[in-house]
């Protein structure tokens, strides 16, 4: 009894190797990119978060540069000068 049952799952082992998944190839993001919007849309929500975190960052420097400007002025020599039109450059 027991040599039958093990015959018979033996079968469906040999049919399950047999049946192997392609491996993705180099343009399967691009793919799943073009056949599922999901895919478009969660692109899309990041680019959208990253050009504003861009954007907020740049306003940061920018409010920095103006408030320390007086107690930590850019002068000749460090790295905010710029030496080809001789002005700090921030």
């Amino acid at each position: 009894n027991n040599n039958n049952n093990n015959n018979s799952a033996e079968p469906a082992s040999k049919a399950s190797k047999s049946k192997k998944k392609a491996k993705a190839g180099i343009l399967e993001g691009l793919m799943l990119f073009w056949n599922y919007n999901y895919v478009k849309g969660i692109f899309a929500i990041s680019c959208l978060f990253m050009v504003e975190v861009t954007i907020v960052d740049f306003t940061m420097k920018v409010l920095a540069r103006d408030y320390f400007n007086d107690l930590h002025p850019c002068l000749a020599g460090m790295s905010c000068y710029n030496e080809l039109l001789n002005e700090p450059g921030g």
